[in-house]
């Protein structure tokens, strides 16, 4: 549990400062700024599962970790200096910084998870602390200081932090004899390529998946507004936080239980209870999101996005289908079922492509929107459908589960529609999510509230 919690708690402070800084990068960049910014995010977050070929993961799981690490690093480097020349000659800077700052990424991947195999935990936690202080410092640094392309340059420093606290920890003078031994280089390269090979479905899923993630910034940064760009992004990186934090850690826990079980009735039963408890906690988070989204918003980021309301009333939709399949999206490689996983990313990028296109015939980028978020939902409920199935489970458990979150939260739904006072509906709501949360958890809030009693007593 302590070594979840110091992971967590890495992870959290980083989510917190993304979150604390981005009504001010909202307020005090130039919409142009921003949407470079993003795009620049973007590319170097997909550039950097390229480089890393995913086989960071692997040190976690192979007995030669260390000819791995090594290995994957000389890799990663010698595929970013081939790529980092062609964009500095054919590419504008910004390209330029994405690729510096996927390698970056990639190389910290490498040492991050050569930290959890050596257990340095302490590290791990300090690094990210170093990464947030950082670029938190930086943002309200921009207070007084203004230079080109500024926003990209704080992401980059507070990057290269996470880089210089691994490599001075790990790092030694002796260290660098690895490099004067070209036998060494070869056979760890050679053990690499071959590894590499070995998983190259998984490598190519993990790609494509980075990708369909980062595709609507790409696509919607070529052919839409700056602006509509800039509110996509604010609103999906908030909302996509709650889900980003405690995803991994339900998956992981999820798959050790099932690995654990000793008939299938049993990974079946571990299945439902924990997809009931992740429909109770998503239908709270975004419907609470959807009757507020343009107080909740606009409160965030500022009145001058005066649309951002409607985009993130929109976007909570879809993120609630998201947060239902993503802690469970890791039965399908329990299953064995990667393939179908590449099929649900390949569709993924395929309804991206399709909405744009929608957005452009009709002229509105409301429209694309709109597409995306109803092909996409019914994408991901086709999913969790798919994952019940392959444990024998039926999608009318989840369908009760979550009309019954409906029905608990219908006052504040239909107090929306009624079209009550922003202030009226967010005090109407958030009753409501107490409600709703002593109804599913009466027994724990009364077995609290007996400890408590006899405490005093």
């Amino acid at each position: 549990m302590n070594k979840v919690l110091k992971l967590l708690g890495g992870s959290a402070f980083l989510a917190l400062v993304q979150f604390l800084t981005m009504p001010v990068i909202s307020r005090l960049f130039s919409e142009e700024a921003l949407g470079n910014y993003i795009f620049f995010v973007s590319l170097f977050s997909v550039l950097a599962i390229f480089f890393t070929g995913r086989l960071d993961l692997h040190l976690l799981q192979v007995k030669n970790y260390k000819s791995l690490f090594f290995g994957g690093v000389v890799l990663s480097s010698v595929i970013f200096s081939i790529i980092l020349i062609a964009t500095i000659f054919f590419a504008s800077n910004v390209y330029v910084y994405s690729v510096l700052s996927g390698w970056i990424v990639s190389v910290s991947s490498f040492f991050y998870y050569l930290s959890l195999k050596k257990n340095h935990l302490n590290l791990v936690f300090f690094s990210r602390l170093g990464q947030g202080g950082v670029f938190f410092a930086l943002v309200f640094l921009s207070y007084f200081i203004n230079i080109s392309e500024q926003l990209i340059w704080i992401e980059i420093f507070s990057r290269l932090i996470v880089l210089a606290i691994f490599f001075i920890y790990f790092v030694k003078p002796s260290s660098f004899d690895y490099l004067r031994d070209e036998s060494a280089i070869n056979s760890d390269l050679i053990f690499t390529i071959e590894l590499l090979n070995k998983y190259k479905v998984f490598f190519l899923t993990a790609l494509l998946g980075a990708l369909a993630i980062h595709l609507n910034v790409f696509l919607f940064n070529f052919y839409l507004s700056a602006y509509f760009v800039a509110m996509y992004f604010f609103v999906f990186k908030t909302l996509s936080m709650p889900v980003s934090l405690v995803s991994k850690p339900i998956s992981d826990t999820l798959l050790s239980e099932v690995n654990n079980c000793k008939s299938k009735g049993e990974s079946k039963n571990i299945l439902v209870l924990y997809l009931k408890h992740i429909t109770i906690m998503s239908v709270a988070v975004y419907l609470y999101v959807f009757v507020n989204a343009d107080l909740l918003f606009t409160t965030l980021f500022g009145s001058t996005w005066q649309e951002i309301g409607s985009v993130g009333r929109l976007l909570s939709l879809v993120m609630m289908f998201w947060a239902f399949v993503t802690p469970l999206s890791s039965m399908l490689f329990y299953c064995n079922k990667q393939k179908t996983g590449l099929c649900i990313t390949f569709l993924d990028i395929g309804i991206k492509v399709l909405a744009i296109c929608l957005g452009l015939l009709f002229s509105d980028e409301f429209i694309t929107l709109k597409a995306y978020v109803l092909l996409t939902s019914l994408l991901y409920f086709s999913t969790l459908w798919r994952i019940l199935y392959y444990f024998d489970v039926s999608i009318f458990i989840f369908i009760r589960c979550f009309l019954k979150c409906l029905l608990l939260f219908s006052v504040s739904i239909t107090s929306f529609f009624y079209g009550l006072e922003k202030h009226h509906l967010l005090l109407i709501s958030s009753l409501n999510v107490v409600i709703y949360f002593i109804w599913f958890y009466h027994v724990i809030f009364y077995n609290r509230f007996k400890k408590l009693a006899k405490m005093a007593f």
